[in-house]
Protein backbone atom coordinates (compact mmCIF):
# COMPACT_ATOMS: atom_id res chain seq x y z
CA UNK A 1 0.00 0.00 0.00
CA UNK A 2 0.98 3.39 -1.19
CA UNK A 3 1.23 6.36 1.48
CA UNK A 4 0.82 9.99 -0.29
CA UNK A 5 1.74 13.71 1.19
CA UNK A 6 2.64 16.75 0.04
CA UNK A 7 2.38 20.40 1.54
CA UNK A 8 0.39 23.31 0.35
CA UNK A 9 -1.81 25.85 1.97
CA UNK A 10 -5.50 26.39 2.37
CA UNK A 11 -8.16 29.39 3.24
CA UNK A 12 -11.63 29.16 4.28
CA UNK A 13 -14.27 31.61 2.74
CA UNK A 14 -17.34 32.85 4.77
CA UNK A 15 -19.99 30.14 3.18
CA UNK A 16 -17.39 26.92 4.36
CA UNK A 17 -15.72 26.63 0.95
CA UNK A 18 -12.13 25.69 1.66
CA UNK A 19 -9.57 26.69 -0.93
CA UNK A 20 -5.67 24.43 -1.13
CA UNK A 21 -3.15 25.93 -3.36
CA UNK A 22 -0.16 23.35 -3.74
CA UNK A 23 -2.20 20.35 -3.51
CA UNK A 24 -1.71 19.13 -7.02
CA UNK A 25 -3.12 19.57 -10.30
CA UNK A 26 -6.38 18.16 -9.27
CA UNK A 27 -7.02 19.68 -5.50
CA UNK A 28 -9.96 18.14 -4.01
CA UNK A 29 -12.66 20.68 -2.87
CA UNK A 30 -13.43 21.09 0.72
CA UNK A 31 -16.59 22.32 2.76
CA UNK A 32 -16.47 23.06 6.15
CA UNK A 33 -20.01 21.28 8.01
CA UNK A 34 -19.09 21.98 11.60
CA UNK A 35 -15.94 22.62 13.45
CA UNK A 36 -13.37 20.91 12.34
CA UNK A 37 -15.35 18.46 9.69
CA UNK A 38 -15.39 18.56 6.21
CA UNK A 39 -17.37 16.67 2.81
CA UNK A 40 -14.60 16.48 0.39
CA UNK A 41 -14.94 16.40 -3.29
CA UNK A 42 -12.62 15.08 -5.79
CA UNK A 43 -11.87 17.40 -8.87
CA UNK A 44 -10.10 14.41 -10.42
CA UNK A 45 -11.41 11.56 -13.03
CA UNK A 46 -13.23 9.38 -10.43
CA UNK A 47 -14.64 12.13 -8.51
CA UNK A 48 -13.51 10.78 -5.40
CA UNK A 49 -15.60 11.92 -1.90
CA UNK A 50 -15.71 11.71 1.49
CA UNK A 51 -15.65 13.55 4.94
CA UNK A 52 -12.65 14.73 7.21
CA UNK A 53 -13.13 13.84 10.56
CA UNK A 54 -10.95 14.81 13.35
CA UNK A 55 -8.84 11.99 15.15
CA UNK A 56 -8.90 11.88 19.44
CA UNK A 57 -6.23 13.47 20.81
CA UNK A 58 -4.68 10.61 22.51
CA UNK A 59 -2.67 7.37 22.22
CA UNK A 60 -3.99 4.60 21.24
CA UNK A 61 -3.20 0.70 21.99
CA UNK A 62 -4.43 -2.80 21.75
CA UNK A 63 -7.07 -2.05 24.40
CA UNK A 64 -8.20 1.61 22.73
CA UNK A 65 -10.09 -1.29 20.47
CA UNK A 66 -12.57 -2.96 22.59
CA UNK A 67 -16.22 -3.64 23.15
CA UNK A 68 -18.57 -4.41 19.85
CA UNK A 69 -18.65 -2.26 17.21
CA UNK A 70 -20.99 -2.13 13.97
CA UNK A 71 -20.49 -1.06 10.70
CA UNK A 72 -20.25 -1.14 6.89
CA UNK A 73 -18.93 -0.39 3.59
CA UNK A 74 -19.18 2.92 2.57
CA UNK A 75 -19.96 3.26 -1.55
CA UNK A 76 -17.58 1.88 -3.53
CA UNK A 77 -15.61 3.54 -6.48
CA UNK A 78 -15.10 0.41 -7.87
CA UNK A 79 -18.18 -1.93 -8.40
CA UNK A 80 -16.41 -5.28 -8.20
CA UNK A 81 -16.27 -4.16 -4.11
CA UNK A 82 -18.97 -5.92 -2.02
CA UNK A 83 -21.49 -4.13 -0.05
CA UNK A 84 -21.39 -5.40 3.07
CA UNK A 85 -22.31 -5.08 6.82
CA UNK A 86 -19.91 -5.85 9.80
CA UNK A 87 -20.44 -6.50 13.34
CA UNK A 88 -17.37 -7.14 15.19
CA UNK A 89 -16.25 -7.59 18.89
CA UNK A 90 -12.59 -6.91 20.07
CA UNK A 91 -11.17 -8.19 23.25
CA UNK A 92 -9.21 -5.12 23.63
CA UNK A 93 -6.13 -7.74 24.25
CA UNK A 94 -5.61 -8.02 20.31
CA UNK A 95 -7.95 -10.71 19.26
CA UNK A 96 -11.55 -10.21 17.52
CA UNK A 97 -14.35 -12.22 16.56
CA UNK A 98 -17.62 -10.92 14.85
CA UNK A 99 -19.85 -11.75 11.55
CA UNK A 100 -20.07 -9.73 7.82
CA UNK A 101 -23.26 -10.12 5.65
CA UNK A 102 -21.58 -9.01 2.10
CA UNK A 103 -23.29 -8.92 -1.33
CA UNK A 104 -22.44 -7.98 -4.73
CA UNK A 105 -23.04 -4.73 -6.07
CA UNK A 106 -25.09 -6.06 -8.27
CA UNK A 107 -28.31 -3.43 -8.67
CA UNK A 108 -31.43 -5.51 -8.99
CA UNK A 109 -31.29 -9.44 -9.83
CA UNK A 110 -28.76 -9.54 -6.17
CA UNK A 111 -28.99 -13.11 -4.45
CA UNK A 112 -28.81 -12.89 -0.95
CA UNK A 113 -26.49 -11.87 0.93
CA UNK A 114 -23.33 -13.72 2.35
CA UNK A 115 -23.17 -14.83 6.25
CA UNK A 116 -19.99 -15.42 7.34
CA UNK A 117 -18.05 -15.33 10.65
CA UNK A 118 -14.74 -13.87 10.62
CA UNK A 119 -11.84 -16.06 10.28
CA UNK A 120 -10.88 -17.50 13.84
CA UNK A 121 -6.99 -16.29 14.64
CA UNK A 122 -7.17 -12.99 13.25
CA UNK A 123 -5.40 -10.32 15.97
CA UNK A 124 -4.52 -6.83 15.90
CA UNK A 125 -1.51 -4.73 16.72
CA UNK A 126 -0.63 -1.50 16.20
CA UNK A 127 0.91 -1.36 13.01
CA UNK A 128 4.90 -1.12 13.53
CA UNK A 129 5.29 2.72 11.51
CA UNK A 130 4.22 4.18 14.45
CA UNK A 131 1.28 5.91 13.36
CA UNK A 132 -0.49 7.02 15.59
CA UNK A 133 -4.01 4.94 15.39
CA UNK A 134 -3.16 2.35 12.55
CA UNK A 135 -3.24 -1.07 13.40
CA UNK A 136 -2.72 -4.16 11.43
CA UNK A 137 -5.41 -6.93 11.68
CA UNK A 138 -3.52 -9.70 10.14
CA UNK A 139 -4.04 -13.59 9.65
CA UNK A 140 -1.12 -15.79 9.97
CA UNK A 141 0.98 -12.47 10.42
CA UNK A 142 -0.49 -11.53 7.35
CA UNK A 143 -2.11 -7.83 7.35
CA UNK A 144 -5.32 -8.21 5.77
CA UNK A 145 -6.72 -4.95 6.60
CA UNK A 146 -5.54 -1.88 8.53
CA UNK A 147 -7.89 -0.45 10.69
CA UNK A 148 -7.78 3.24 11.76
CA UNK A 149 -9.25 4.30 15.65
CA UNK A 150 -10.54 7.52 15.00
CA UNK A 151 -11.59 7.75 18.71
CA UNK A 152 -12.06 4.81 20.61
CA UNK A 153 -16.05 4.82 19.90
CA UNK A 154 -15.09 4.85 15.86
CA UNK A 155 -12.67 3.13 13.45
CA UNK A 156 -12.43 2.68 9.41
CA UNK A 157 -10.97 -0.43 7.95
CA UNK A 158 -9.07 -0.46 4.49
CA UNK A 159 -8.43 -3.31 2.82
CA UNK A 160 -5.29 -3.24 1.79
CA UNK A 161 -5.47 -6.70 -0.52
CA UNK A 162 -3.05 -8.92 0.60
CA UNK A 163 -3.81 -12.69 1.80
CA UNK A 164 -7.28 -13.83 1.30
CA UNK A 165 -7.88 -9.56 -0.34
CA UNK A 166 -11.29 -9.48 0.92
CA UNK A 167 -11.28 -7.10 3.67
CA UNK A 168 -10.67 -10.30 6.49
CA UNK A 169 -13.35 -12.52 5.39
CA UNK A 170 -11.49 -14.91 2.90
CA UNK A 171 -12.95 -15.76 -0.44
CA UNK A 172 -10.40 -13.83 -2.57
CA UNK A 173 -11.74 -10.68 -2.98
CA UNK A 174 -8.87 -8.20 -3.54
CA UNK A 175 -10.74 -5.14 -4.77
CA UNK A 176 -10.08 -1.72 -2.74
CA UNK A 177 -13.00 -1.36 -0.09
CA UNK A 178 -13.58 1.12 3.17
CA UNK A 179 -15.36 0.44 5.96
CA UNK A 180 -17.13 2.41 8.70
CA UNK A 181 -17.38 1.23 12.22
CA UNK A 182 -18.63 2.49 15.45
CA UNK A 183 -19.69 1.34 19.30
Amino acid sequence: MESDSGSGSYSVAANGRVTLTGAGNHPPELYMIAKNQAFVLGTDGIVSFGTLTPQQAITFSDSSFSGNYLGGSEQPVNSNVKASVLQVDAAGTGTLTGTQYQINNCGSGCTEPNISSIPSGLTYAPDPDGLNGKFDIDQAGTPQVYLYMISTTQAAILNVGSGNCSGGSGGGNCNPGLQDFHQ
